[in-house]
């Protein structure tokens, strides 16, 4: 992630030098060209307009200088904070008096499940400051700049060694010590329960709604995105090219640029993908307007149709993929590999040279980081999606996703970039973040269940509506020489899509009002089925 992020500083950087070049140029033949006529219209208009667009240009540099200026001093400020060593009390570091500070709630302290999370965003955000400053370092345009260009690792690692690593005596070991202390507490102890069930009706904080609204929602947005992805492709759903299901094979070891199981050759594909959907949108001159072959206004019009698709598609997903993933681990999904080192996702289960009865299906394989520093374990994740769900899925990679590309490289006047994630930003390059993510779900779930879901809410939802319908033996009473202690029981399959184990979920995710502290709720349950 850090890698990414200086990459883009790079190149933004690099941008807006190119841009003050070119604004400089422009500036000074501007110039000229005032000075030049100043002598037929009159020294002293001349004389004004000149002196008002250097007082304002000086005037707008010299905001722009300062704003920097001010924003470097910060970043140098906060880094020297981090960087002070502890010689004496440890309280006598400026950066644990704020840290306490932040420990602070509007009734008493944050508790030990609440605190390690503000300080993993400390050390996330330091990082981000240590990469940024030796960016700045070898900038040559940046009076901090060394008089030659260093070498951009060593000082990324000088700074690390400096204040971000146990043993430096600084702010950070007490931060990183007490992160460590706090998450074992935190995967040890119990947290308060926020649902309840009564009947087939679920309460979630302040969340309503029972189990046929919840089919009923669902039911009604596959109907909406199939409705959506006719007017992609102006032609009913009856007319949409049919997917060999039985037929369809993939092999998952395969990395080249741009492939996926679309570019198999073994998959009979009755058309063309990547010309089937222009074809049709240039033969039926959906794209022509006032004698253009493709108009951009008529573009626009056929990208906002594939952006609604790609919302209601995105939603669909989140709904009925299995245990529900965190926004990041979901909108970095990859439908083709990127040949950068990070494989692609979507794939074709059933495929790899045998028949299933039901034929083929869409899997997702997702790879979750989070906790890797701590644990140095990488989970990969499978979750599969129903064929309902799973044909648009197919429809949108093999025929919309080529139409898309080739249709943004005509209109982008040569800046369009190949994009390989499945949710690829949209026409005005709003790219898809969890808080858009969360907005689509909660427009979806307000029309429907008159509650707005979102999804962390949609995630602790999930797993508590698996508890109850999906587990396998969940009211089974245990033999009397099995261990009631969740620490000792296997992880369930339920648990691990989640991203956790089934230990740390009884004991974190998604608990009853009235379970009680220190226990864990599978524990409960079962013994009040055996009464």
């Amino acid at each position: 992630m850090e890698q990414r992020y200086f990459d883009e500083v790079i190149k933004q950087a690099r941008r807006i030098r190119q841009r003050r070049i070119r604004r400089e140029g422009r500036d000074s033949s501007s110039g000229n060209t005032s000075h030049g006529s100043s002598s037929s219209s009159g020294p002293s208009r001349a004389t004004t307009d000149t002196s008002q667009s250097r007082g304002s240009s000086a005037s707008d540099q010299a905001t722009s200088i300062r704003l920097r200026g001010l924003k470097l001093a910060c970043l140098r400020f906060c880094l020297m904070l981090l960087g002070r060593r502890c010689r004496g009390h440890e309280y006598e570091l400026p950066m644990l008096c704020a840290m306490a500070v932040l420990a602070v709630k509007a009734q008493g302290w944050h508790s030990a499940h609440e605190y390690p999370p503000i300080m993993s965003q400390i050390i996330k955000m330091a990082r981000f400051m240590i990469i940024q400053m030796a960016f700045q370092q070898v900038d040559p345009d940046h009076e901090y700049a060394a008089e030659e260009e260093p070498d951009l690792l060593a000082l990324v690692t000088k700074m690390v060694d400096q204040c971000m690593i146990r043993g430096s005596r600084g702010a950070m070991q007490w931060v990183f010590d007490r992160r460590a202390y706090g998450m074992k507490i935190q995967f040890t102890s119990t947290v308060a329960g926020d649902v309840d069930w009564v009947g087939d009706q679920i309460r979630y904080k302040k969340i309503e709604f029972n189990m046929p609204q919840l089919r009923s929602m669902v039911h009604g947005l596959v109907f909406e995105t199939y409705r959506a992805l006719e007017k992609v492709m102006y032609v009913s759903e009856a007319e949409f090219p049919p997917i060999p299901w039985y037929d369809l094979r993939d092999d998952p070891t395969r990395e080249g640029i741009g492939h996926s199981f679309v570019q198999d050759e073994r998959n009979p594909w009755p058309v063309d993908g990547q010309t089937w959907l222009n074809d049709r949108l240039l033969d039926r001159r959906i794209l022509q307007q006032r004698g253009e072959m493709i108009s951009p206004a008529k573009c626009q019009e056929w990208y906002r149709l594939v952006d609604r698709f790609h919302g209601l598609l995105a939603t669909l997903v989140q709904w009925v993929w299995g245990q529900n993933a965190r926004g990041p681990e979901f909108l970095s999904m990859c439908g083709w590999s990127s040949g950068e080192g990070q494989g692609h996702n979507l794939f074709i289960a059933g495929g790899f040279g045998g028949r299933v009865p039901q034929g083929s299906q869409v899997e997702l394989v997702t790879r979750y980081h989070k906790g890797y520093n701590i644990s140095g374990d990488i989970k990969v994740i499978h979750r599969f999606l129903p064929q309902e769900v799973g044909a648009l899925m197919i429809w949108n990679v093999w025929l919309v996703r080529p139409a898309w590309n080739i249709l943004r490289q005509i209109t982008s006047d040569g800046q369009f970039r190949q994009q390989w994630n499945i949710w690829h930003p949209d026409a005005r390059d709003r790219a898809w973040t969890p808080a858009r993510m969360s907005q689509e779900m909660k427009r979806v779930s307000e029309r429907a269940l008159g509650e707005g879901l979102t999804l962390q809410s949609w995630r602790d939802i999930s797993i508590a509506v698996s508890r109850k319908y999906l587990r396998k033996g969940e009211g089974r009473f245990k033999h009397d020489e099995e261990d009631w202690d969740d620490k000792t029981q296997e992880d369930e399959i339920e648990d691990m899509q989640a991203g956790h184990g089934t230990h740390v979920a009884g004991i974190v995710y998604v608990r009853g009002i009235r379970e009680q502290d220190g226990g864990g709720g599978k524990y409960a349950r079962e013994v009040r089925t055996s009464q």
